[in-house]
């Protein structure tokens, strides 16, 4: 199954442990003047900065445009109960390969510390490989090491530092590479060699 059409089938909706991982709506605003304000997350995603309403809901457009055009699949992570949006996290096609996808995911600060990007990746991944995924890529930059540690306890595996790999901001920055596969356990692997401290998750390089 080509996992880029099932957008097409309306969108799936996840469940994350407490979260539920589903479409953006037009009324998921909010979350993104949240990411707006963090520059953890505008730094490394096309999240625009001090977005007002209407750059916050142009951006939701995009999302959409990105399932119709089989760019992506983001997901707004939110909570069962309630539906509020809480963070992002996404499946990325462009520029990867056939049978590979990227993830990216981001929560702002205020929504930090509840493990939301662990559990939206520990369900994300099994459903990716079910639709037909058969390799996927994680970019972190080597200072964060919140983020490392989401990925690892989602069982990706650390495979190496990218050196000047991609271009955020107007430099060129390192990137720590992380991959799974579909016959790897989904136990956490701790195989990254930390050297680095940092004070608050930020998100790992996304849209």
């Amino acid at each position: 199954m080509d996992l880029r059409t099932v957008g097409r089938r309306g969108g799936p909706r996840l469940d994350a442990d407490g979260c539920v991982l589903r479409a953006f709506r037009d009324d998921d605003v909010g979350l993104v003047l949240a990411a707006s304000a963090d520059a953890a997350i505008t730094r490394v995603t096309t999240v625009p900065p001090c977005a007002d309403e209407y750059a916050a809901r142009t951006w939701i457009r995009l999302q959409h445009a990105r399932v119709v055009d089989r760019v992506g699949l983001p997901f707004a992570i939110a909570d069962a109960v309630t539906d509020e949006p809480l963070g992002q996290i996404g499946l990325w096609f462009s520029g990867v390969g056939a049978g590979r996808a990227r993830v990216g995911y981001w929560v702002p600060a205020a929504n930090r510390g509840q493990g939301l990007a662990s559990r939206a990746l520990r369900a994300l991944c099994p459903w990716a490989f079910e639709e037909g995924v058969e390799r996927l890529e994680l970019y972190v930059e080597p200072h964060n090491l919140a983020s490392q540690r989401v990925a690892e306890g989602a069982g990706f595996r650390w495979e190496g530092l990218l050196r000047a790999w991609e271009t955020i901001g107007a430099e060129r920055r390192d990137m720590v590479m992380y991959s799974r596969l579909p016959s790897d356990p989904a136990t956490p692997c701790r195989a990254t060699p930390l050297t680095s401290s940092t004070t608050g998750p930020a998100p790992a390089r996304g849209r």
